[in-house]
């Protein structure tokens, strides 16, 4: 600056930052708060979420699995929604129920007629119509009989239990002594449902040794828990009869010969048992012929 005596006065600061690093600082500051900002809306929405991916969970099993309600929080209109499906799947829970137990009384009534027509059939003469009247009605108690373990399937209660799996599959495979063999490890101590996982296995091994003639039951430890499989050296299916296989009253073979026996009901309630109590049951053909059942038995979570 210019002095009354005509000399020039100079300033010279030292140490004064530049802009530029100034624009950088609050570039950086911002993408940080901005970040921040995402990170917190993220988590926010997964939290709100929440509850609607319980309910979409819980949805796929309604009908299949025993009752459990789910927890009912969030914001009001969830917690509405939540109440309403809590409601819903009691309500479908009551007429699947109700109408399964309707239907095993039905068949347990008509048990009773098919019991005097079976003694009845022992003053019928000629002997070949009374061979054929006892027939008969032995395959129509027998065919009630399956539909009742059917129907009782959608409605079973089970608790889960410690389980050493190779001593409950030698106890089903013991049923056929010369038919089925046994691979695996000597045990395996798991916590699952005893009896629905026993019964299936009578099913699914008794519907090998029927179409196949000789079944193989295989126990595996691996990645996804413990794994059953029943395999049998038959023909294996189409794939029109793998499509339907487990369909009541299906029967994979096409002429339904009354000679293999069964009633189409083994594999569906097979299923059925594992599915109600959180298993798996998946059936295809296996290479070089015969078919596959895999079984992940049914096991609780520990955190539920």
């Amino acid at each position: 600056m210019g002095l009354k005596d005509g000399r020039w006065l100079t300033f010279r600061s030292r140490n004064f930052p530049r802009p530029w690093p100034i624009a950088l600082r609050a570039v950086a500051t911002t993408l940080v708060f901005s970040l921040a900002c995402v990170a917190l809306g993220a988590y926010a929405l997964r939290q709100l979420g929440e509850p609607l991916r319980r309910l979409t969970e819980a949805s796929r099993h309604v009908g299949e699995a025993p009752v459990s309600p789910i927890a009912v929080e969030g914001p009001n209109d969830i917690v509405e929604l939540g109440r309403a499906f809590n409601d819903m799947q009691r309500r479908i829970a009551g007429l699947i129920e109700d109408q399964a137990k309707a239907m095993e009384a039905l068949s347990h009534d008509l048990r009773t007629p098919l019991a005097r027509l079976t003694l009845a059939a022992d003053y019928i003469e000629p002997d070949d119509i009374k061979v054929l009247v006892a027939d008969n009605t032995h395959e129509l108690d027998a065919m009630l009989r399956s539909l009742a373990d059917w129907l009782r399937a959608q409605h079973s209660a089970s608790t889960a239990e410690e389980v050493d799996l190779p001593s409950l599959i030698n106890g089903v495979v013991a049923r056929w002594p010369d038919k089925v063999r046994y691979e695996g490890d000597k045990t395996l101590v798991v916590t699952t449902h005893r009896g629905p996982l026993e019964q299936a296995l009578i099913r699914l091994i008794d519907n090998a040794v029927r179409f196949g003639g000789q079944a193989k039951v295989r126990l595996v430890d691996g990645p996804d828990g413990p794994l059953i499989e029943v395999l049998d050296h038959g023909p294996g299916l189409t794939e029109e009869a793998m499509a339907r296989i487990y369909e009541p009253f299906f029967r994979g073979d096409a002429a339904r010969a009354r000679d293999t026996g069964g009633f189409g009901l083994g594999i569906p309630t097979a299923e059925r048992l594992i599915k109600r109590f959180g298993g798996k049951l998946v059936i295809g053909n296996r290479e070089g012929g015969g078919v596959s059942a895999k079984v992940w038995p049914p096991i609780p979570n520990p955190l539920s």
